[in-house]
């Protein structure tokens, strides 16, 4: 050129959702490239954040969605440390640490260092209502034969079976994860759900071995393996719009179509068309398979085949008189059941203290379920399944109910197939990114670092791009 050098263009970046995903990715994109970036997010509803819900109501601190970070997997954590708000991450209660699984109508307690499936504390186990089949069952998990191969996979069924017996499965590990991802063991992915149990398995042989051997590694000061906010989960999604321009983000802005014109990818929503150069969809795979169908129909036919579960969380306030917890209880899982069915319970007076008066108790209850159903009929649901376990007597001073549709992703035995296929057919479509559960994410440390990948991605991408022209 003339002049001796060229004026690059700016980058144009679009994110379609506004959860945990779509704001970190907003947040490190700006971070990232700066002014050279322009980034516009789209949020088809009128809240930010996703299943991130938090509500004081006087005292009263209700999460509606997760309430916890998981430690081990440090991106939130990292990410918490870069927006200032380590000071404010507090641990669960280290005393609240008893489980129970529902049983009939009763709560039996998961003995002292069980761990998902796995006996910790071997006294304890022995002294648990479990069978002595059951135990014996488990005392010979350490002469089971591993199964080998890096692309092994099979259900969570089938590996607690194999490993524990049918009794540990049904008794306490089945409803535990069926609780924890609102799915069935028997179909649940093993390695999309809890993959450390196939590491553990390969690595030492055995999962009581194994985790045996881990908990010798573990510092006796570690903090608690679980984190959450002083002021709750809202705090992060506070703390990334904090570090977002306003005008980046558009709420009830649903995007309607998304199209490949002239090398360039054009957006369509309810306010208008932007064209960008590269697309990150941080929305559930239906979401994403819809948008881009008319594109890439395998693609979206991939999409389409993960399923959804919906749940539903109820947080009900008690007069602590009025409550039979357990002393140091954490809270209970339930065996699941077709319909409107309680599948856990979390004791929030027990995890988080200070988050309501000392003569009330906080339950969260989580309720599985298919179809519309009114708030009134979801908390009465839940008030009975709490009052036929015997925990609580009289009606609740309070209620407060979210519903989250097809919100937990049913990953099944396959989706790693079905998922370096979804990769195959991105890369065909250069600008083109995915992030959250259409590609595995679980939880939130899952979808920060995905989207912070994609970034990352996006940057070298552009690299190239420079260093091509």
């Amino acid at each position: 050129m003339g002049l001796g050098f060229q004026v690059m263009k700016k980058m144009r970046l679009a994110i379609i959702g506004g959860g945990i995903s779509g704001l970190t990715a907003a947040y490190d994109a700006i971070r990232t490239f700066g002014t050279d970036c322009q980034v516009s997010v789209f949020e088809a509803s009128g809240s930010l954040g996703g299943v991130i819900k938090t509500v004081q109501k006087g005292t009263h601190l209700i999460e509606g969605g997760p309430d916890t970070l998981l430690v081990r997997k440090p991106a939130a954590v990292t990410l918490c440390r870069e927006l200032g708000l380590e000071d404010q991450l507090v641990g669960l209660d280290p005393r609240s640490q008893r489980l129970f699984v529902a049983r009939a109508n009763n709560i039996d307690e998961m003995p002292a260092g069980f761990f998902m499936m796995s006996p910790g504390n071997w006294p304890a186990f022995y002294r648990s209502q479990f069978s002595w089949a059951a135990k014996w069952r488990a005392q010979r998990e350490r002469l089971i034969p591993r199964r080998s191969g890096a692309s092994h996979d099979e259900t969570v069924a089938s590996f607690v079976r194999r490993r524990f017996g049918e009794e540990i499965l049904r008794r306490a590990a089945g409803p535990i994860m069926g609780g924890l991802y609102l799915g069935d063991p028997e179909y649940l992915s093993l390695r999309h759900t809890m993959p450390q149990f196939l590491d553990i398995e390969s690595r030492y042989g055995s999962v009581t071995t194994g985790l045996t051997e881990l908990r010798r590694e573990r510092p006796s000061n570690a903090a608690s393996a679980f984190q959450g906010f002083k002021s709750g989960m809202r705090s992060l999604i506070d703390g990334l719009l904090a570090k977002i321009p306003a005008h980046v983000i558009s709420t009830q802005a649903k995007v309607t179509s998304v199209l490949i014109e002239q090398g360039a990818w054009r957006i369509g929503s309810n306010q208008g068309f932007t064209t960008v150069d590269h697309v990150i969809m941080a929305c559930p795979s239906y979401v994403t398979a819809d948008l881009l169908r008319h594109i890439d129909g395998p693609l979206s036919t991939y999409l389409d085949q993960l399923e959804y579960a919906s749940c539903t969380t109820v947080t009900q306030l008690y007069p602590r008189a009025n409550t039979r917890i357990p002393e140091r209880s954490f809270g209970f899982f339930a065996p699941r059941q077709d319909g409107l069915s309680l599948v856990a319970a979390n004791f929030m007076s027990h995890k988080f203290p200070d988050r309501c008066q000392r003569d009330l108790f906080s339950i969260r209850s989580f309720l599985s379920h298919s179809g519309p159903h009114k708030d009134s009929e979801l908390a009465r649901s839940a008030h009975d399944g709490l009052s036929r376990l015997g925990l609580v007597s009289g009606k609740p001073i309070d209620s407060v109910v979210f519903k989250f549709d097809r919100a937990m992703p049913q990953f099944e035995v396959g989706f790693s197939g079905r998922l370096v296929q979804i990769n195959r057919e991105v890369a065909r479509l250069p600008g083109l990114y995915l992030t959250g559960s259409s590609v595995g994410c679980v939880g939130i440390p899952d979808c920060v670092a995905r989207a912070r990948s994609v970034i990352s991605q996006i940057r070298e991408r552009q690299g190239s791009l420079h260093e091509a022209s």
